[in-house]
C-alpha cells in the first residue's frame, strides 16, 4: 500500500526540522491570529494537526482549554 502524505511528512523527524520554532514564536504566533479572528477571549479549542503541541501551549497560556 502507498505511504500516505501525512505519514511522509509528520514523522519522527518534524520535531528536529521544526525545532527552531520555540514557544515565544508560537505565542507571537497565537497572538497575530488571535488579533483577527473574532473569537472570545477564553473558552475551548480544539487543535487539529497540533504537532508537538506548540500552538496549544501557546493557547492555554491565553487560558483557552485545548484538545489537541
Amino acid at each position: 500500500m502507498a505511504e500516505e502524505w501525512f505519514e511522509r511528512s509528520f514523522r519522527e523527524d518534524y520535531v528536529l526540522v521544526y525545532q527552531h520554532r520555540d514557544d515565544s514564536a508560537a505565542d507571537e504566533e497565537i497572538a497575530n491570529l488571535l488579533e483577527r479572528l473574532p473569537v472570545k477571549d477564553t473558552g475551548r479549542v480544539l487543535d487539529l494537526c497540533c504537532g508537538s503541541g506548540r500552538h496549544s501551549r501557546a493557547l492555554v497560556r491565553r487560558g483557552y482549554e485545548v484538545v489537541g
